[in-house]
C-alpha cells in the first residue's frame, strides 16, 4: 500500500466525516462544476471509443479513474490538515517549495555517492520495468528518493513556479525562495534533459509575472551570478568530471549536435519530431483504436502524450483531454482575488500542455493539492462567502 493510498483513504474518512457532521447542500463553485462535467464527458469518451472499435482496453479509464480520486483525496487530507492547523495558502506554496528542495538535496548525495544510493534502494522499489535496468540508468543520471525522469523533473518545475512566486511576492526574507529555484533548476537538468523546457518556462514565467517590489528582478541577476560563480567555484576544486563525462554528454547532446552543423538527428528529441511528422489514417484520427496500454506495453511503441491520446480516442478525446486541463487549472483560484495567483495557475496548466508533446503524464498532484484548497472550506456549505468565517 502506497503512502498516496494511506493518505487518499484518510482523506475519504475526513470528507465522510464532514458530510456527516454537517449535513445540508454542498456548495460547488462553478469552476470546480464544469471541471467535474468535463470529467464525466471524458469518460464518456473513453466508452465510446471502446464501443465503437470493440476493444475493451481500459489501462486509461482506470488510470484516470483512480490516480485522479486518490490524487484529489490524498490532496483532500493534506489540506485538512493546512485548514487544521491555520497554515496559509503562502506557506503551502512553501512546503511545497522546500519539499522539492529536499528531495534535490537527497538526489545530489545519490549522484555523487553512488554507494549510499544503491543502499537506500535495496529497500526501496522503484516498480520492475526500473528495477531491471536500474545499474545502467544510475550510471549517468540523477535519481531521488522515489523520484526521477521525465515525470520528476515536471513535478520539480512546478515546484520551481511556486518558488518564483514567493520570490516576486514575499516582503521579506525572498532570496531564499530563489537561491532553491535556481539550485532545483540547475540539478533537475541531470535527472531528466526536459528539465531544459521547465527552465525556460520558469524564465518566462519570471519575466511575465508582476511585482510590486522595485528593483526585485533586477537584483536576481545579481543572484544568480553569485550563485553560479559559487557552484562553479565548488565543482571545480571538490568534482572530478572526467568520472562524468558521460552525464555531461548526455545532458547536453542536444547542443552539440546544433552546434555540429549536422541537425538534430538522433535522441529523444529527433524521436518525437519525426514520430509526429505522421497521419493514423481518417478513421483513427477521429475516432480512436481505442488502444493505449494493451498486454501492458504502449501501443505502437509510442510515449509521447498527444500522439497515443489520438491514437487512444481520435482528435476528439484529446480535445475533451485539453479541456479537462484547461477546466483543472481554471478551478486552481477560482475563489481566489490575488491576480499572482492567476499567473501561477495559468503557467502550471500551459506547462502541463506543453509537457504532454514530451510524454503522457498529468500533473495531477499539483492540480488536486490547489483544487482541493480553493474547494475545502465550502463542503457542506451553500454560502459561496463562507471562507472567511470557517471554524474547527
Amino acid at each position: 500500500m502506497t503512502s498516496n493510498l494511506i493518505l487518499a483513504l484518510a482523506g475519504m474518512a475526513v470528507f465522510a466525516g464532514r458530510i456527516a457532521k454537517t449535513p445540508g447542500i454542498v456548495y460547488i463553485n462553478k469552476s470546480f462544476f464544469r471541471f467535474l462535467m468535463v470529467y464525466i464527458i471524458l469518460f464518456v469518451a473513453m466508452f465510446c471509443t471502446m464501443i465503437i472499435n470493440q476493444q475493451y482496453d481500459f489501462s486509461l479509464l482506470k488510470s484516470f479513474a483512480f490516480n485522479i480520486v486518490i490524487c484529489f483525496f490524498s490532496a483532500y487530507f493534506c489540506i485538512f490538515l493546512i485548514y487544521k492547523f491555520n497554515i496559509s495558502l503562502e506557506d503551502l506554496l512553501k512546503i511545497i517549495t522546500i519539499v522539492f528542495f529536499v528531495q534535490i538535496i537527497i538526489t545530489t548525495i545519490f549522484f555523487f555517492k553512488k554507494d549510499v544510493m544503491r543502499l537506500v534502494y535495496k529497500y526501496f522499489d522503484m516498480g520492475e520495468s526500473i528495477n531491471d535496468k536500474i545499474d545502467s540508468l544510475f550510471s549517468y543520471r540523477a535519481f531521488g528518493l522515489g523520484f526521477g525522469f521525465d515525470f520528476g523533473t515536471a513535478e520539480l518545475t512546478c515546484s520551481c513556479f511556486c518558488g518564483i512566486y514567493l520570490f516576486l511576492t514575499q516582503e521579506k526574507k525572498y532570496f531564499r525562495w530563489f537561491f532553491m529555484t535556481v539550485i532545483n533548476s540547475l540539478v533537475g537538468i541531470i535527472v531528466a534533459r526536459t528539465m531544459f523546457v521547465g527552465i525556460f518556462f520558469i524564465f518566462l514565467f519570471f519575466i511575465i509575472m508582476p511585482c510590486r517590489f522595485k528593483n526585485r528582478k533586477i537584483k536576481a541577476v545579481a543572484y544568480i551570478i553569485f550563485i553560479f560563480l559559487v557552484l562553479l567555484g565548488i565543482l571545480i576544486n571538490f568534482v572530478d568530471w572526467k568520472k562524468y563525462e558521460w552525464t555531461l554528454l548526455w545532458v547536453f547532446d542536444l547542443f552539440l549536435q546544433l552546434f555540429s552543423g549536422k541537425g538534430v538527428n538522433s535522441g529523444s528529441l529527433h524521436e518525437i519530431t519525426h514520430n509526429m511528422i505522421w497521419y493514423p489514417g481518417d478513421f483513427t484520427f477521429v475516432f480512436g483504436d481505442g488502444l493505449f496500454k494493451p498486454d501492458g506495453k504502449q501501443y505502437l511503441n509510442t510515449d509521447v502524450g498527444y500522439m497515443r491520446l489520438i491514437l487512444y480516442f481520435g482528435i476528439i478525446g484529446t480535445l475533451i483531454t485539453v479541456i479537462f486541463i484547461c477546466k483543472a487549472g481554471k478551478a486552481f483560484f477560482s475563489e481566489q482575488k490575488n491576480k499572482s495567483l492567476k499567473y501561477l495557475a495559468f503557467f502550471i496548466t500551459l506547462f502541463q500542455l506543453v509537457f504532454m508533446y514530451k510524454i503522457m503524464y498529468l500533473l495531477m498532484d499539483f492540480f488536486t493539492l490547489f483544487i482541493a484548497y480553493n474547494l475545502y472550506p465550502y463542503i457542506n456549505r451553500n454560502n459561496k462567502y463562507y471562507l472567511s468565517k470557517v471554524s474547527y
